[in-house]
This record gives structure tokens, sequence and C-alpha cells, in this order.
């Protein structure tokens, strides 16, 4: 990684981590901080902070630099979701997972199988997706997240332009939420088909 890179993660980790108990999302505001990131390559600097953080910090820091997710095309999620699964670091996986779907809305579990794997990398890929589970409760926005969102005064319509962007590439937007109620009902009428 660029020494650049590391530098500005790190101090940035140091700032919020050093802050923690008195805000919640506030790094947008920070004087400095947006320049500086504009500065630095957004693929690496995006793949660097999920190998190293926790998800949760890395979705409070990424949903306040949408700026940084400009400068991201197919290719470089592409690259990200690799280097993710090469390192085995499926925390970091599943939030760029997690993070894609919610606040790019893109389909980023239909991207992430569609990317070409070596044999020990697919193996890594299953692993991640036979544990079953529901995807949709870290795929979709929840509550919280938007509670938090509206308490810290981050305005998410930037991430459009990206999503607009991504999608003219050829990744597919999220699929909407179905409901519990809605499935198990669509469930009962394909039965009886």
């Amino acid at each position: 990684m660029n020494k650049e890179t590391v530098e500005l993660s790190e101090e940035i980790y140091g700032i919020v981590d050093s802050e923690r108990e008195k805000i919640k999302l506030t790094f947008h505001l920070k004087e400095g901080f947006k320049e500086r990131l504009s500065s630095v390559d957004a693929k690496e600097f995006i793949l660097y902070n999920f190998l190293t953080y926790s998800s949760s910090y890395v979705n409070d820091l990424f949903i306040q630099t949408p700026y940084l997710w400009e400068r991201i095309n197919r290719s470089n999620l592409s690259d990200i979701f690799v280097e993710l699964t090469k390192q085995e670091k499926y925390e970091g996986l599943v939030g760029m997972l997690s993070f894609v779907s919610k606040y790019l809305k893109l389909d980023s579990i239909d991207f992430y199988k569609s990317i070409d794997l070596n044999e020990k990398d697919e193996s890594a890929r299953d692993y991640i997706f036979d544990g079953g589970g529901n995807w949709s409760g870290i795929l979709h926005k929840t509550s919280v997240d938007m509670r938090v969102i509206k308490e810290s005064n981050i305005d998410l319509s930037s991430f459009e332009v990206v999503t607009e962007k991504l999608i003219s590439e050829g990744i597919k937007p999220r699929p909407k939420l179905v409901s519990k109620k809605k499935n198990i009902l669509s469930r009962i009428a394909s039965f009886w088909k």
C-alpha cells in the first residue's frame, strides 16, 4: 500500500477512535480531509480500510465520503473484492458487500459471484455463501442505519451519481427488499400453481 494511503487512514482512524464516545458521524465536517482524501488513490484507500478496520467503522467512514466512490469504476470494485478474497479478510469482504448494496444500491452479491477467481479463492467465496443465513439483514439499510444517518445530517444523494455510473458499466441494481410476509405469501401461492 502507498505510504500516504496508510498514514491518512491511520490519522483518520485515530481521530474518530479518540472521539467515538462524543460523536456519531461527524468526520465529514472536519476541515481539510476532503482535499487530502481527494489526493489519494480511491481504490487503494477503500481496500486498505476494509482490510484493516472493522466493518462498522469503515461503513461510518465511507458514508461520509461519497466523493471517494465517485472515482471508483467496475474494474476497481472487482479488484477490491478479489483482494479481500485473496487475503481471506471475510469481515472486510462482507462489509464491502454490505456497503455496495446498502449505499450504492447495487446487486453486490451477483457482481461478486460473477468475478473470476482462482480455485482457492472460489472455495473461499463458496464458504461465505454456503452458510446460508439472512443476507437481507446486511444488504439493506436498517432503521438503525437510517436513524444514525438522519441524526448525523449526512446526505446520501451523492451516491446516486456513483450508482448510475456503475449501472452503466454493467453492474445490476440491487433487488428490492421483499417483506417476509410478502415472501411467505408468494411461496404459498407458488405451491398451489
